[in-house]
């Protein structure tokens, strides 16, 4: 195998290659990682796989189109079950009656829906963080966000240690925050500091399941933030990219930027009064 750079390209870029990235690039460590220790160990004195190169991502129609479904909404109501839980009854296919405690993420998914936190910013989120300036302005200052086991604090998502960015926050969740003890707003349940991903995950995905809800998960209540938000006032997007924690206005460009709601009336409008104008257009040929 140390020699075998063709066959293993072939394999990370053609066998596997409508894998992830993430998921190639670990077949990647693994492969080179042992060779390297035999290297070290004497067992061969070099290998030719260390400089091969991830090619693009090969994806089919199918996959492309599952992937970039158009965003799913929820209502306030959603959030506020989500963020409450659910106690659901009923009967089973033996026909017995049930009761069913779904527990819900605390005030997590209001942060996501109202400030635009990723889910573990908001898993992260104290009571201390939330501050008012001396003219009034109440803001959160976020500055970590929840390890991914919820046991500790770590940097932001492309952020070094005490990188911070403040979040402008509106009064109904002021007003939530108030009415919450110190510390974590969202603490775990086994006795973790704050709740872990998995655990929100979870909850967020049988509470969905339950209501009938398809194709929305942990981020689209921050993407449906971000998307109402440029909707409501385009000229904000440098505001809005920073509020997001993206690391340019391209990033917010990409993800977050598409029609608005009545752009293909409006267009239509404008395309039938060009082409039903007088003196029409003289037809090709």
């Amino acid at each position: 195998m140390a020699k075998m750079d063709a066959e293993v390209k072939t394999l990370l870029n053609k066998t596997l290659g409508s894998y992830s990235d993430d998921y190639r690039g670990n077949v990647r460590r693994i492969i080179t990682g042992n060779l390297d220790e035999c290297v070290r160990r004497g067992i061969i004195p070099r290998h030719t796989l260390s400089g091969i190169e991830l090619a693009p991502l090969i994806v089919t129609a199918e996959q492309y189109e599952q992937q970039n479904k158009g965003m799913v909404s929820v209502t306030d109501d959603t959030v506020r079950m989500l963020a409450g839980g659910i106690t659901a009854s009923g009967k089973d296919r033996n026909g017995r009656y049930y009761t069913r405690v779904m527990p819900g993420l605390g005030i997590a998914p209001w942060l996501q829906r109202t400030v635009g936190l990723r889910i573990r910013e908001a898993l992260g989120v104290r009571k201390a963080d939330f501050r008012q300036r001396p003219d009034g302005a109440r803001y959160l200052h976020l500055c970590w966000q929840a390890s991914e086991n919820g046991r500790e604090l770590e940097p932001l998502k492309h952020r070094k240690a005490g990188d911070f960015r403040d979040v402008p926050v509106p009064d109904m969740v002021w007003d939530m925050v108030a009415a919450l003890p110190d510390g974590p707003l969202c603490p775990g349940p086994s006795g973790t500091p704050y709740m872990p991903y998995s655990t929100a995950r979870n909850r967020f995905g049988r509470m969905l399941d339950h209501l009938g809800i398809e194709g929305a998960h942990t981020h689209s209540l921050r993407h449906q933030f971000a998307s109402e938000a440029l909707d409501a006032n385009p000229r904000e997007l440098a505001n809005i990219s920073q509020v997001l924690g993206h690391d340019s206005i391209e990033t917010t460009l990409r993800f977050y930027i598409h029609p608005s709601a009545n752009a293909e009336q409006r267009i239509g409008k404008m395309m039938n009064t060009r082409w039903t104008a007088k003196p029409k257009p003289k037809a090709a040929g």
